[in-house]
């Protein structure tokens, strides 16, 4: 069984300390526009959920890629990355994720997702975004994957 990311939703506050720690990580500044984990709020109900990237195994971002080597499975950590030298900014990965956990940043002109916080899982230590939250919603770990035939799916709203 491979690791994957779980998330459980009735754990999360929406406090976006997860959205800090990660821009923080990764740009030395707390700037949720550049967290690369998103807490959506919809507003109508007030359902937030935290939206990162599933790294999912047979990855619709990496298929709708038109460059062979701008997405690459980290076989390390199994974390699907962007390399920012191939990627070619036509945001098609973007287009293509159906959990809208890719982005696209303007000022650096490449799509962005999640790595898994490399450097920290290669030092053995907890993702960035998971090592600040109060509640412990995200998990790292032997899970299991999110099956191919439910990729790309809609999701249903259960009614109360």
């Amino acid at each position: 069984m491979s690791k994957f990311i779980e998330v459980n939703l009735e754990k999360c506050t929406a406090c976006r300390l997860c959205e800090f720690a990660c821009s923080t990580h990764h740009f030395g500044e707390i700037n949720p526009a550049k967290s690369r984990i998103k807490v959506s709020i919809v507003s109508k109900d007030f359902f937030y959920y935290p939206n990162v990237c599933q790294q999912c195994g047979r990855a619709p971002c990496v298929d709708a890629c038109p460059q062979e080597k701008a997405l690459v499975r980290n076989q390390q950590t199994g974390a699907i990355e962007v390399n920012t030298e191939e990627c070619i900014g036509c945001r098609m990965c973007v287009r293509a994720c159906p959990f809208g956990a890719m982005q696209y940043y303007d000022d650096q002109e490449t799509a962005v997702k999640s790595d898994l916080c490399v450097e920290r899982l290669n030092n053995e230590q907890v993702l960035a975004y998971s090592s600040v939250c109060p509640t412990g919603f995200i998990l790292w770990g032997e899970t299991k994957p999110i099956p191919d035939r439910l990729v790309g799916k809609p999701c249903h709203r259960i009614s109360s």
